[in-house]
């Protein structure tokens, strides 16, 4: 019974240590927004080539989807969409600069696509007439 008393004592010993020794959440939150800050830096350059997005849900259809074409610039993309839809991720390692980005619909309809170094590499859809 002792052993097992101790070792529980042992266990919440190293979770208070554990809890002291990680940083405070708003020192955690708030590395969080710089990050933020910096993708959101990263992107402005796109905002030149891309109108801003509209406040209301795309007209997307499947014409425009079928319209897509691996290999197109995100500049040509925009045209057909009609928006610069809503960045999901970007990132770059090394050369690589891979973005994607979505355009929602009514009824919980979706375009996603991915660019890598500013070029169309895929698409998909959802829900779309």
């Amino acid at each position: 019974m002792k052993n097992n008393s101790l070792n529980l004592v042992l266990i919440i010993f190293a979770f208070v240590i554990v809890g002291c020794s990680c940083p405070n959440l708003n020192d955690l939150q708030t590395k969080i927004g710089e990050g933020t800050k910096k993708t959101e830096t990263n992107t402005a350059s796109n905002a030149a080539v891309a109108p801003k997005k509209s406040s209301e849900t795309s007209q997307i259809s499947v014409e425009k989807y079928n319209r897509l074409k691996n290999g197109m610039s995100v500049k040509q993309v925009v045209e057909i969409m009609g928006d610069s839809g809503e960045e999901l991720q970007s990132s770059e390692t090394g050369k690589y600069k891979i973005a994607t980005y979505k355009w929602t619909g009514e009824n919980f309809s979706y375009i996603v696509v991915t660019f890598m170094n500013d070029k169309l590499q895929s698409k998909s859809k959802g829900g779309i007439k």
